[in-house]
C-alpha cells in the first residue's frame, strides 16, 4: 500500500511539472509514458515462471500488462482538465501541485473501482 501512495505523490508531482513546463502535451507524454512502462513491466513479469501447470497463458498477458490503462486514463484526464481549467489562476508549481494533488484525491476511489472493473468484468482475470 505505501508503494502505491508513493507512485500516486509522484504522479501528482510529474504531472504538475509536465503541465508547468509543457502544457497538456507534457500531461499526454506523460500518461503515455507510464502507460508503455506498465505494460513492460507486465511483460516481463507475465513472462515470468508461473505456478500454474502449463506455465504462462497467452489470454494472461493483459491481466499483467493493461492493468494501468484505466487508472492513468482517470487521473490523468481529471488532472488535465482542472489544470486547464485553472490555467489563468494557478500560475505557480505549487498552486499546480495543490490542484493536481486535490484532483488526484477525489479520483482515487473511481480510478480503484476503474481497476477492479477493467480486470475482472472486461478482461475476466482471475488474480488481481
Amino acid at each position: 500500500m505505501a508503494i502505491l501512495i508513493v507512485l500516486l505523490f509522484g504522479f501528482i508531482a510529474a504531472s504538475a511539472y509536465a503541465y508547468q513546463r509543457w502544457r497538456l502535451r507534457g500531461l499526454a507524454v506523460l500518461c503515455v509514458a507510464l502507460v508503455v512502462v506498465e505494460a513492460a513491466r507486465g511483460t516481463v513479469e507475465w513472462m515470468r515462471p508461473h505456478a500454474d501447470p502449463g506455465g504462462p497463458r497467452p489470454w494472461d498477458w493483459a491481466c499483467h500488462s493493461t492493468v494501468a490503462l484505466t487508472p492513468v486514463a482517470i487521473l490523468g484526464l481529471g488532472v488535465a482538465l482542472s489544470l486547464h481549467l485553472t490555467r489563468h489562476r494557478a500560475t505557480s508549481f505549487e498552486e499546480r501541485l495543490v490542484i493536481s494533488g486535490f484532483v488526484c484525491a477525489l479520483l482515487t476511489i473511481p480510478a480503484i473501482v476503474g481497476i477492479l472493473w477493467w480486470s475482472v468484468v472486461v478482461l475476466a482475470c482471475d488474480t488481481l
